[in-house]
């Protein structure tokens, strides 16, 4: 996707948050490890997340990491809120973060501070399944953090809301966290005040959906509406907010090759397959948002 943006003429900035498991280096064509990373940031070894940003062989710019250091991923809130503060005075036209698919609140506040999250699954139970619950997880994040000084609601805050979310999404008597629908209609009931805001929030969680490796023979079919409909479905439900489903990704060999030769596959095929549908994929985003 920073490639592909890249080509087209924009500033594009690739940021490896990915801090246990980082190797966009590697997919930005880099064979051995960066010179500076997000660890010299977070050590204080520079002073900007600018001053270690290297110009890929094929067009963005890449922050990395080094997971090869012990704690990499274990940051501590005060670190985490400097890097995340650190990415929003990155000077580019488009900054994509890579993360890591699990619900860590690390990984799960990075993907909020984005302006557009895209999550991906496959058709495999296991990986819509775990789609769901990771946008589940942020949504309920947001909620739990929502005047934290990560947030962008921070200067909203409100103690009796606060508490009010927090009874809601952490209850005391071990029962399951309410629905947002159920929290939003609390909030509508007892702070009617605070309602607007609320629905804000909730509007304001942009979330995305693209199904990867789907079988050349399906695509154009049917097949992939019913993992669609069905996350869609329990998103609305629970989030009151459904998820919008930006696209999908064909099972390409070429992919795999390209992880192996080092070089984006969108390079080595700048009108193959892969490009055509992250194309689509783009402007079916902005046409959206923008």
């Amino acid at each position: 996707l920073s490639v592909l943006l890249a080509s087209k003429g924009f500033k594009v900035t690739a940021v490896d948050l990915d801090l246990g498991g980082a190797n966009l280096h590697l997919c930005l064509g880099n064979k051995v490890l960066l010179q500076n990373n997000i660890n010299d940031f977070l050590r204080k070894r520079v002073d900007s997340l600018q001053d270690i940003a290297t110009k890929s062989e094929y067009g963005p710019y890449l922050i990395g990491g080094d997971s090869a250091q012990l704690g990499a991923a274990n940051i501590d809130f005060g670190r985490k809120l400097k890097l995340l503060k650190a990415v929003e005075n990155i000077n580019s036209d488009f900054i994509i973060l890579d993360l890591g698919g699990d619900t860590s609140y690390n990984i799960i506040d990075f993907f909020l501070k984005a302006d557009y999250g895209i999550v991906l699954t496959t058709r495999e139970s296991a990986s819509y399944i775990g789609a769901y619950h990771f946008l589940k997880a942020a949504m309920y994040r947001r909620f739990n953090r929502l005047f934290g000084p990560e947030s962008k609601f921070r200067m909203y805050k409100n103690h009796q809301l606060e508490q009010l979310i927090h009874d809601m999404m952490n209850p005391a008597s071990g029962e399951w966290p309410k629905s947002i629908h159920d929290l939003l209609e609390r909030v509508r009931q007892e702070q009617p005040d605070h309602f607007p805001f609320m629905s804000e929030v909730v509007e304001n969680f942009r979330s995305y959906l693209v199904v990867n490796k789907v079988p050349n023979r399906l695509l154009g079919s049917f097949d992939v509406n019913p993992i669609i409909t069905r996350i869609q479905q329990v998103t609305k439900t629970w989030l009151a907010k459904e998820v919008t489903y930006l696209g999908s990704i064909s099972f390409q060999p070429e992919v795999e090759n390209s992880m192996i030769d080092l070089v984006p596959v969108v390079v080595k095929y700048p009108k193959g397959k892969m490009a055509e549908e992250l194309s689509a994929i783009m402007s079916k985003l902005f046409d959206q948002e923008m």
